[in-house]
């Protein structure tokens, strides 16, 4: 006669793949980039922005920021009293009493800011008009970067000098030298629906190549070690210009 040994009962499908997914190190590590970069969105208007974080006005208090997520989540009664996104000033002269705490910087995502909108603060300038501004310290940014193998890359951003805009790359090798080189390259067919939307029609190739390599169980063209490598070193050389240059070390990632 066999004694009957019970089966543990299972723990599910999604207690089973969270704890497979916590013994991954890497894995973790993608979660809590993918999580900061979620609070940086929620958090956004607290960072930059002309709305106040929170305000008191006419004996309320309200949250006018809400309104970058939703323009109907900022408060009727600015509308009414005809603030048109001038919050400074208005919020002065027509009511003495109230107050407001303001974002860390007073840029607009959305517009140029007009001078004197913050007391004493120039306006945005714009196309030719450009400099650079020490009241905007991600206005322009130049990295020196040493790669793994030996070489040496130089990239730029500018948010705040004249010229044109626009993406630009140049490749400076021993036998030949590309610069802005268009590259031809046939594409296939996207899902009925999906748009290749903005940069060079990228946006729905990367979310398409996503959504399939879940739905086909393959790893994707672009996985996480490749995406943290192409981001991560953006970070560290803005970690590096807060630090007047400090020579700052990439963490590299690579998944087997």
């Amino acid at each position: 006669m066999m004694a009957h040994v019970p089966h543990p009962r299972s723990r599910g499908f999604w207690a089973e793949a969270w704890g497979r997914y916590r013994r991954r190190p890497l894995a973790m590590a993608a979660l809590s980039f993918v999580g900061f970069l979620v609070a940086i969105a929620i958090l956004a208007p607290a960072i930059a922005g002309t709305k106040p974080v929170l305000c008191r006005y006419k004996g309320r208090l309200s949250m006018p920021c809400l309104g970058y997520f939703n323009r109907s989540w900022e408060p009727a009664v600015f509308a009414r009293d005809r603030f048109r996104g001038t919050y400074p000033r208005n919020l002065a002269e027509k009511d003495p009493d109230s107050w407001a705490i303001w974002p860390l910087f007073f840029q607009d995502p959305y517009r140029a800011v007009r001078a004197d909108e913050w007391p004493g603060m120039p306006a945005n300038p714009a196309m030719d008009e450009g400099r650079p501004s020490g009241r905007n310290p991600f206005g322009t940014e130049i990295a020196l970067f040493r790669t793994s193998e030996g070489g040496m890359a130089r990239m730029a951003v500018s948010w705040d000098t004249p010229g044109g805009e626009g993406e630009r790359g140049r490749i400076r090798g021993q036998k030949q030298e590309y610069q802005n080189l268009g590259i031809d390259v046939e594409r296939p067919p996207l899902p009925p629906g999906v748009e290749a939307g903005s940069h060079g029609g990228s946006h729905g190739y990367l979310m398409s190549e996503f959504i399939e390599s879940i739905l086909l169980r393959r790893k994707p063209l672009v996985d996480v070690g490749q995406a943290l490598a192409m981001t991560v070193s953006g970070i560290i050389a803005h970690q590096s210009a807060l630090n007047d240059g400090e020579l700052l070390k990439i963490p590299q990632y690579k998944l087997d």
